[in-house]
Order: structure tokens, then sequence, then C-alpha cells
């Protein structure tokens, strides 16, 4: 089944944010571990919002399992996993998605699956629907929007004439984030410290502060993004739309 640019894009993309890869090579029965004749492999994407997901599986079919339970403290949303473990589908999207892949995504699928020949989906100087579909399941996955209205002088809270809008993505990876500015500008920060735990990996920042920027980046990847992230981006097209 021929796929369109603009899914592949958008899956590679939420893939780079939230996807993980395994192989299952065991499985267990009655309690005893088993080596698997054929080895399992799993591509997984794991998030809080179920929306995009659902596209992915009208798309590329695959499971869509949940909610479930995320961690312990109780104020954290539910989860949903969309996955395919059929080998003839994996090797399939790892393919399709290859020429979007990040060296270190790459890597991880080298072991068991690995595109000789592939070609610089980046190789241009202008970004397509492709490159904004991309974005848009980057940012899905790991991006943040808000609008700064307040300031601090001299200790004291001021409110902005104008808000200050920002649009982030964030990784631990650069790569991808150094595609973005390359594609559509703006400004890469980092690394900073990720956290408290010392073994996380250190974080990069994609960054859109100025207004114009901000507003054509939103009206370009707006059709690809759920509900709940246009939500998010609602405020910035009341405020240009009055």
């Amino acid at each position: 089944m021929p796929y369109k640019l603009e899914d592949i894009a958008y899956l590679a993309g939420l893939y780079e944010a939230e996807g993980s890869f395994c192989v299952i090579r065991f499985y267990w029965e009655k309690g005893e571990k088993h080596p698997r004749q054929t080895p399992q492999p799993k591509i997984k994407i794991k998030m809080t919002d179920v929306e995009p997901l659902e596209r992915l599986q009208s798309v590329f079919g695959g499971n869509l399992q949940g909610p479930y339970k995320n961690g312990r403290d109780e104020r954290r949303k539910p989860y949903y996993d969309w996955n395919l473990q059929s080998p003839p589908k994996v090797k399939e999207l790892i393919e399709l998605m290859w020429d979007w892949l990040s060296p270190r995504r790459r890597r991880q699928f080298g072991t068991y699956h690995t595109v000789h020949c592939c070609k610089d989906a980046w190789g241009c100087s202008t970004p397509g629907p492709e490159h904004i579909a991309y974005l848009a399941g980057l940012f899905e996955g790991d991006g943040t929007f808000y609008a700064k209205r307040f300031y601090k002088y001299k200790g004291e809270k001021r409110s902005r004439k104008t808000p200050q809008f920002q649009f982030r993505v964030y990784a631990t990876d650069e790569e991808p984030l150094q595609r973005l500015r390359a594609m559509f500008g703006g400004s890469l920060y980092g690394p900073y410290k990720n956290g408290k735990n010392e073994r996380c990996k250190p974080m990069y920042v994609w960054e859109i502060r100025s207004f114009p920027e901000a507003k054509e980046i939103i009206e370009l990847v707006w059709p690809h993004l759920s509900t709940h992230r246009q939500k998010q981006t609602w405020v910035l097209r009341v405020f240009v739309n009055g």
C-alpha cells in the first residue's frame, strides 16, 4: 500500500520524539524462559495523547493499547501505546522512515535491519509539506508552546503590551533540532542538565520567539496537530485574528 510522504514524515517525527525499538528474543512459559526460534521485532510509540496514535493506526495499522497507569503519581495522565510486531511490517516502516531518522535512531535499528541506500530528506533549502509534517510530529511528541504575558522589572510583575510567544521542541539528540534550525530558522540552545538524575542525557532546545515566525510555524503545522495541541496554540491564532 503506497503511503503519503507527509504521513511518513509525521511518523518519523513522532518516532524520533517518543518512539522505541526492541527485538524480543525470548518468551516465558510456565515460569521458564525460552529462546524464540524467530526473534520478534517491535516498534512502539508511547504517549499520553491518544489522537496522534489513532492517526498512525489508521494509516499504518498496528495495535493501539491503553490507557495504562503512568507510574505511581496519581497526577500523571494515563498513557497509550501504539506498536507494530509483524516482522515484514516492521521492516517496511524502518525503510519508510530511514531517510528522516537521526544517526542515533538508525543505529538502534542497525542490528536488526539496515537500509544501505538512502536519500537526504533535508537536502533542500525550502520546507515542503513533508518537512512541515515532520516538524508537527516532533512537536506533538516533545514540543511546548506558551505566551509570556508578564515580565519582572526591579522585582515587580508587569504586563507586556504584546505577549511574547515561544514555540519550542526539546530533544536529547541535537541533530533533529539542527535540521529544524536550518530549515525553519529559530535558535538552538544547550546542552542543559536534564533533571536531577545524573544518568539522564543532557537536553537541547530549538526555539522560535519572534512573533511573525511563531505565527507562521503554527499556521503551517496546525492541520497536523491533535486537538490537545491546537488548544495550546489557539491563543496565538486568537491574538492574530482578534
